[in-house]
């Protein structure tokens, strides 16, 4: 049936652009969308509940590019009730609750959508009424102009957060930012973060930090999929060393070694086309970026690997520059406060916790360029690598008083003349998607 489906998705129109702008991929949410679409007039609205990857998910593209040409999203709603990340009775993956108006060209400037970050989601009528009167009728401060959010409360339940962007900046990016964390200073961070620049309420100052797209830096290696279909897993050594898996309880350390060998299919799997050598094994390396993790429970988020390799759930760089300094301070960027931040504002979330990141979403990731560091600055971070990259990092909910993690976000202060980073330690790990504890 996905099949016969993805056939009718295929059609193309005389200029070679899809006729339905959805993806069998992203399920049958995508192509409702597209159907209700055909069926209101300029003016009317789209209210729907969708899998919360539709703000950031490869599948889900298609989508946001047909609400991008023909609508204004006015609002954005999500979770971050660890209790309850969805809204539908019928699932307990992490939804939005989104509504977009119809128009017909173009809309103006002054178009806003207003993000929802509720820390309680409401249970009754009534509390979802108040809170949805709340978010009527207070104006939302901007994220870049203004500071602070509009506070959402009934009583004295706290039931979350709320603030709002220019359409126009946010209708041709990844949705995600605006609603990746429910407290509004991880917000702005991030949002001022993948525009080069250091956020810091309390400062007139705004330290620009040298960012480039990853893929600038070098070339992600193949998916799972296409590492299946050129490999099998074995246990003596070949030539193949890989990293396999991504055990919480063995991946500790910044400094990793394979843990499993590879060796290339005599056959292709039944139903799919056979990968080959050539193929994969150029796109192996040392740095490895973890594809899907539970935050609750995860150290790291990049690992360094004495050879390269390739891995089924992880992606593996390869710098175009090879350097084993580019290397080290890369890994320590990506294990840094500012580099979680700046990695979860791209996620795709699944179930709270349980995240992805996306090829496409990492290739166009800003990173630290560290091309652009002078080689003081590359020595102060490649160092503190040296240091502690054989010690364990704590679980990300016990990162506030990590003593590995402090080293690593000294070292990036005083590489790129930023102040003491704990206060952003303390605010992710209160964070209900990373330490499973409502904020309310």
């Amino acid at each position: 049936m996905q099949d016969k489906l993805a056939k009718l998705l295929s059609h193309k129109d005389a200029d070679g652009h899809n006729v339905v702008m959805a993806s069998s991929t992203a399920g049958l949410g995508s192509v409702f969308v597209a159907i209700a679409d055909r069926h209101l007039k300029t003016g009317g609205k789209l209210a729907l509940v969708l899998p919360k990857t539709l703000l950031s998910g490869v599948a889900w593209e298609k989508t946001r590019k047909l609400l991008a040409q023909k609508y204004v999203v006015e609002t954005i709603i999500v979770s971050h009730d660890p209790e309850r990340w969805n809204f539908s009775d019928n699932t307990d993956l992490s939804e939005v609750l989104l509504v977009a108006r119809k128009i017909s060209n173009g809309g103006n400037s002054g178009d806003r959508v207003t993000c929802v970050n509720l820390w309680k989601n409401p249970q009754t009528v009534f509390s979802s009424l108040m809170t949805a009167k709340q978010i009527v009728e207070e104006e939302a401060p901007d994220i870049e102009t203004d500071q602070g959010a509009s506070y959402l409360a009934i009583g004295e339940t706290d039931m979350g957060e709320a603030v709002s962007l220019p359409w126009r900046d946010l209708k041709n990016k990844l949705w995600i930012l605006p609603c990746a964390f429910a407290q509004h200073d991880l917000v702005r961070t991030a949002y001022y973060l993948q525009q080069g620049i250091f956020y810091d309420p309390t400062s007139q100052k705004r330290p620009q930090i040298p960012l480039t797209a990853l893929s600038s830096l070098g070339e992600l290696g193949p998916d799972r999929r296409d590492i299946h279909d050129g490999f099998t897993e074995i246990k003596h050594k070949t030539r193949y060393p890989a990293v396999w898996n991504h055990r919480f309880d063995e991946c500790i350390t910044m400094a990793q070694r394979p843990n499993r060998f590879l060796k290339p299919r005599e056959k292709p799997i039944q139903g799919r086309s056979m990968r080959h050598l050539a193929d994969l094994w150029p796109k192996a390396g040392k740095i490895l970026i973890s594809e899907r993790i539970g935050l609750n429970h995860c150290k790291v988020i990049a690992v360094r690997v004495s050879e390269k390799v390739l891995a089924n759930v992880w992606w593996p760089l390869s710098l175009a520059e090879e350097s084993v300094q580019y290397e080290k301070a890369l890994v320590i960027w990506f294990n840094s406060i500012l580099g979680i931040i700046n990695s979860l504002a791209t996620r795709c979330e699944t179930h709270g916790p349980w995240i992805d990141f996306k090829k496409p979403n990492l290739e166009a990731m800003p990173v630290l360029d560290v091309r652009a560091l002078s080689n003081s600055q590359l020595k102060i971070l490649s160092d503190v690598f040296d240091e502690v990259a054989g010690e364990p990092l704590s679980p990300f909910p016990l990162m506030e008083n990590d003593p590995v993690r402090a080293k690593i976000d000294a070292a990036v202060s005083q590489a790129l003349g930023l102040p003491d980073l704990k206060v952003y330690r303390m605010l992710l790990a209160q964070e209900p998607v990373v330490c499973g504890k409502p904020m309310y």
